[in-house]
């Protein structure tokens, strides 16, 4: 049980930075700099680590379901 729980922190972890990491890039590569709407909704998530959260828990729960489906 504290194999699975420790496997699903990690795999969190790794979809927070690689999701943040894949956001960053799309974000300069569409250059939405100009739009203002999007800027204040990105300064609010900066602001509460609103997005990281989210990924880190889509890791965990990814990985919990695939474990107890058998795809693993």
């Amino acid at each position: 049980m504290k194999d699975l729980i420790l496997e699903s922190v990690i795999i969190g972890v790794i979809t927070s930075i690689l999701g943040n990491l894949i956001f960053k890039i799309l974000v300069k590569i569409n250059n939405i700099e100009n739009n203002d709407m999007i800027d204040e909704v990105l300064d609010k998530y900066k602001k509460n680590y609103f997005l990281q959260v989210v990924l880190f828990f889509t890791g965990v729960f990814i990985h919990l379901l695939l474990e107890y489906v058998g795809l693993d």
